[in-house]
């Protein structure tokens, strides 16, 4: 009610200020609109013109502000909930990897990555649940794939690693812990592997290296 009264109030006010600006301002004055026109018009409807017209502009520049943040605040708020329930489907796919359902794991993993691109840990379990089911080509693929879209991620080449390591490929595991140790040099879990791989290899004084290393961290 109280909110009414003050609406009401300043419409009151507006209309005996406006009043009161044609009142003292009587007189004509031409406004040249253009080389050729002219409009001629009373002082004080030029003043209410004006002013209504900054009023029409100030409002109209806080709608369209107001529209882009709460259409901002909307996506924020969609993105989160879109986060969240991915979080919790791969919860669930989680406890299938662990059930060995494969298939069904897979399924509901390409689904997430479908509706979110962005998920880095989705893409990762996919490759590893390909992995599991000894299709290594695919994961390549969808590894490949995401370190394209997210090359600072230190744990897509750690997986691709960890698969060569599996497939006895050891020469490709070395180089990729090379890229993580790059960016992270006291890896531990790095450092151990690439020692690994290394000796299996036949580089033992890279193995050495990786040990001397290990020592320190």
């Amino acid at each position: 009610m109280s909110s009414r009264l003050v609406k009401l109030f300043g419409f009151f006010a507006l209309v005996v200020v406006l009043s009161y600006i044609y009142v003292l301002n009587p007189s004509d004055v031409t406004v040249n609109i253009s080389r050729s026109r002219a409009w001629v018009a009373p002082l004080a409807l030029v003043l209410i013109t004006t002013f209504s017209l900054g009023i029409f502009v100030t409002a109209l520049i806080g709608f369209f502000i107001g529209a882009r943040v709460s259409f901002q605040h909307w996506r924020e708020r969609k993105r989160f909930q879109q986060v969240e329930e991915h979080h919790r489907r791969l919860e669930r796919i989680r406890e299938e990897l662990v059930s060995e359902n494969w298939d069904r794991a897979c399924g509901a993993l390409k689904r997430v990555i479908d509706e979110d691109p962005e998920n880095v840990v989705a893409r990762s379990m996919y490759a590893e649940a390909l992995c599991r089911m000894k299709h290594f080509n695919e994961a390549f693929m969808v590894l490949d794939e995401a370190r394209a879209s997210f090359a600072d991620n230190r744990e897509l080449p750690i997986l691709a690693a960890r698969i060569h390591m599996e497939r006895g490929n050891y020469t490709a595991a070395l180089d990729n812990f090379a890229i993580v140790l790059k960016g992270d040099p006291d890896n531990q879990y790095a450092l151990r592997n690439a020692k690994i791989c290394a000796a299996k290899l036949g580089q033992y004084q890279h193995a050495v290296s990786f040990i001397e290393r290990l020592a320190r961290v």
